[in-house]
């Protein structure tokens, strides 16, 4: 395990140890994909009886963009977003077999900015803005 988390923390580091030299003109491939869940109990009261929940939850997202650099320190891009999540609800106690469940999806347009400002030799501030519009 150990080994795979160096492994992980050299591949993420090595972009902070790149010069980047950006061209106008030049165009960029990237985006992004996110995983989450959790489990958890709750309680409640109702109708003055104690309830007990369990709750689990699950989404995932993916953000596959390209950007095109209009000079060496601004890029502008655009983005397909696409959001799934699942919300699962079941009451333990009593076990009166009450279940809850939601699924949503959405997707849509991501269209960004991102302005490079030089700090020191090669160590850049990064301000990113953007927008996006989904449909549910």
């Amino acid at each position: 395990m150990n080994k795979i988390f160096t492994f992980l923390n050299i591949l993420y580091l090595i972009p902070a140890f790149c010069e980047a030299q950006f061209l106008k003109n030049q165009k960029l491939i990237g985006g992004y994909i996110s995983f989450s869940t959790n489990s958890g109990n709750s309680t409640g009261n109702v109708f003055d009886n104690r309830n007990v929940y369990h709750i689990s939850n699950t989404g995932i997202g993916i953000n596959p963009s390209i950007a095109k650099f209009i000079n060496p320190k601004r890029l502008v891009g655009l983005g397909i977003v696409y959001n799934y999540s699942r919300y699962f609800t079941e009451e333990e106690m009593p076990d009166n077999g009450n279940k809850y469940e939601d699924k949503q999806q959405s997707g849509g347009v991501n269209i960004f900015s991102q302005q490079f400002i030089p700090l020191i030799n090669n160590f850049f501030l990064t301000v990113h803005a953007g927008g996006i519009v989904l449909y549910n």
